[in-house]
């Protein structure tokens, strides 16, 4: 009795650990989506700077770009040293990267786009070391069956974290002197306090299902591995064709959403809504909060494939783009901003439930980071190209455009490359079918 006590006693603290540790990562993802509000305060940093629209979207997507190089460096770095360490390392470069732009904005130090975009590839460096430890530490606490649940909450408060920061920015800033410069001080404080408590309250304490006893290597149960195809990591990784379907899914749909956000300041602009872009930026991250908790509730239904869901996401996102090359208004803008936020959002809930389905824990901070990293690259690549043919459509005195043709062929471009993922997303719901029916079955003839 008194064994059975002390085994009560040691799961329910392990439980309150685990909860504890999920409660804040919820609070310290609420504020890591800093990039995500870019659009709050890129317009004044545009103007304040005397930016063109291809100068304030070069920063916007160097600054993504850094969220590539923390998702592959970063995330190996979490796989070998943990939470704690890096976390230590986001405190130190968000503050760092925000504060050098708070100089820039000031004119204090060199602020050309370039610049600022190096300082912004800074802080999107540090807030992915805060996402990827707050969201592999709690991956590995919960039973498999709850990680839809468990990403989906952590990766909505990821992206509703535009909307906070933005309703942050219009309460406390909105009416000061340098509205612009006084929140990048701002970040650069708040922002390095999360990541710092981190270091304390991010913990991994790893789920292990109890079977009663530790399975021998000869065993056949110990043949079984849960990831369907096995425990893995770089390099061999990138000899399975499921992962590059997985990679060019998060590509396209990842980088097409992240140029949509940075862009809808923009939009707004040129087809003369009598609505805040603010408004339009906290939509969007309700949106993508909301999509990343549907999805992520929706794969651990187990009704369908985790890969149908990204074709879901994939066709919506299609859908509406068209929409809104075709019918330029303030109905439609809407409308689509809802419907893209939405399968943003969701596309951000598969990718890192779907990595993990498919090669395991043990190597899963790069592996996801690998994936995730593309992201920043697909965002620049497209964010250019919205640029320049906004620069071609501009007027050449005040460097800006008016009206629906404004970003036209743009919107056309990024649906037709958005049909290729949907095209990917088709043929990994076939593969991934065929290899849960193999695994299956392999159980079913070991179990018997």
């Amino acid at each position: 009795m008194g064994l059975s006590n002390f085994e009560s006693s040691k799961e329910r603290n392990l439980f309150l650990k685990r909860m504890f540790a999920f409660v804040f990562s919820l609070v310290s993802m609420s504020g890591m989506g800093n990039l995500y509000a870019f659009e709050t305060y890129g317009p004044g940093l545009k103007e304040q700077l005397n930016y063109t629209q291809g100068g304030i979207q070069l920063v916007s997507g160097v600054g993504d770009l850094g969220t590539t190089f923390g998702a592959v460096v970063m995330g190996t770095f979490y796989d070998f040293f943990g939470p704690t360490l890096t976390s230590i390392i986001a405190t130190m470069f968000l503050f760092l990267g925000y504060f050098l732009m708070y100089l820039g904005s000031l004119k204090i130090i060199i602020h050309i786009p370039f610049i600022m975009g190096l300082f912004m590839f800074i802080s999107g460096a540090a807030s992915y070391a805060s996402y990827i430890a707050n969201l592999g530490s709690n991956l590995k606490n919960f039973h498999p069956k709850h990680r839809g649940k468990v990403i989906g909450l952590l990766v909505s408060m990821y992206g509703i974290s535009a909307a906070l920061i933005t309703q942050s920015y219009d309460i406390f800033f909105s009416d000061t002197e340098d509205p612009t410069s006084d929140f990048l001080l701002f970040s650069a404080i708040f922002l390095s306090s999360l990541a710092f408590l981190g270091i304390f309250c991010i913990r991994d304490l790893p789920w292990v299902e109890s079977t009663g006893y530790v399975p021998l290597q000869n065993e056949k149960s110990a043949l079984i591995t849960k990831a369907l195809h096995g425990d893995i990591g770089f390099p061999k990784i990138v000899t399975y064709f499921d992962f590059w379907l997985i990679l060019l899914a998060h590509f396209l749909l990842g980088g097409i959403g992240l140029t949509y956000i940075n862009t809808i300041g923009s939009i707004v602009e040129s087809l003369e809504i009598e609505i805040s872009h603010k408004l339009f930026v906290i939509l969007l991250s309700i949106c993508n909060c909301a999509g990343r908790i549907i999805i992520g509730f929706g794969i651990d239904s187990g009704k369908m494939p985790t890969s149908f869901w990204a074709t879901i996401c994939s066709t919506i996102a299609c859908v509406n783009l068209v929409l809104l090359a075709f019918v330029p208004s303030s109905n439609t803008l809407i409308s689509s901003t809802i419907c893209i936020g939405l399968a943003y959002g969701g596309q951000n809930s598969i990718t890192p439930v779907i990595v993990n389905q498919f090669y395991g824990d043990t190597h899963y901070g790069k592996n996801v980071g690998l994936i995730f990293g593309t992201t920043a690259i697909s965002a620049l690549a497209w964010g250019q190209m919205v640029g320049h043919l906004y620069d071609m459509e501009a007027n050449p005195m005040t460097k800006k455009c008016i009206g629906g043709h404004c970003f036209k062929f743009s919107l056309l471009v990024l649906s037709s490359v958005l049909f290729v993922s949907l095209i990917g997303n088709i043929i990994l719901v076939v593969r991934e079918t065929r290899l849960r029916y193999r695994k299956s079955d392999r159980e079913l003839a070991i179990n018997t």
